[in-house]
This record gives structure tokens, sequence and C-alpha cells, in this order.
């Protein structure tokens, strides 16, 4: 019986070291190339009030064209000139409401942005839980490159 309880044991141990390693080579892809004039941008959550949204699972939206484009959502009041809005949509398993997390950065050496959000999910349920999260950030240069990566963690 304590060779089964070790190998369980030892077998979430590999499993968690597996899914950190995962994290860390992601989280070096995405900021491999980085410049020495690279800032993390800080933002804030917005709310949309929308009945559907469109096909895509990434947003970045720079302007009231593309907003109206992109979403069916009440407009709320965002100032495009000042800033942009990102945003992720999706769906997960999972035994609760999954949550997401945000990271951008500029590169200002390579003229590029890199976005990734994390979606956080919650245990093993097979039902599927959505999920829709924006934040608002300072207005996204035209001329830089963008990069954006969604990734999914189970959080058990």
């Amino acid at each position: 019986m304590r060779r089964i309880t070790r190998f369980v044991f030892l077998e979430a141990i590999l499993e968690m070291i597996k899914k950190l390693l995962s994290i860390s080579i992601l989280f070096t892809a995405l900021t491999c190339g980085l410049s020495a004039q690279s800032i993390e941008l800080s933002f804030f959550d917005i709310e949309l009030k929308c009945s559907t949204i469109r096909d895509s699972s990434k947003f970045i939206i720079r302007n009231d064209a593309e907003f109206y484009q992109l979403t069916n959502c009440i407009r709320p009041s965002i100032d495009f000139k000042r800033y942009s809005v990102i945003g992720v949509v999706g769906s997960v398993g999972g035994c609760k409401r999954p949550e997401v997390g945000f990271r951008v950065i500029k590169d200002i050496g390579n003229k590029r942005y890199l976005i990734e959000a994390v979606v956080y999910q919650f245990g093993a349920c097979k039902r599927l839980n959505y999920y829709r999260h924006f934040i608002c950030v300072e207005k996204l240069d035209d001329d830089y490159e963008i990069r954006f990566e969604v990734s999914k963690v189970n959080k058990r």
C-alpha cells in the first residue's frame, strides 16, 4: 500500500513539474528576443455588455470601426484616441468559472507588442465554461508588430 501511495505522490509531482516547465517554455518563447527597451504596460479590466461575440477568440480593437466590426456589444465610454481594447473569448472545461490573466509588453527596440493571456481552468469536470475578458491598455501603435498568445492552464 505504501508503494502505491508513494507512486501516486511522485506521479503528481512529476505532473506539476511538466506544467511548470511548459509555462516557462511559453514565457521564454514569448519574451525571447526582447530588446533592453521593453516595458510591461499597465491596464484595467472593462466589462462589455454583449449578447454574442463574433467567431474570433482574440480581439485587438483600436477604434470605433473595429469595435463595431468585431463585436455586437454596447459601446462603452472608451476614448480610442488614448486606449486600445484587448480581449479573449472562448471556453474550457473545469469545475467552476475560469479566470483570465493578461500581460502586455511593449518592446520599443523591436517595435512589437507581446500580449499573453492565460486562461485558468479549475479541475477536470467535463462541463463547458465560457469566458469573455477584455482589458483597456494605452493606445497600441499602428506600426508595431503584435504577437498575441493564449494559453490554458489547469489549476486543480
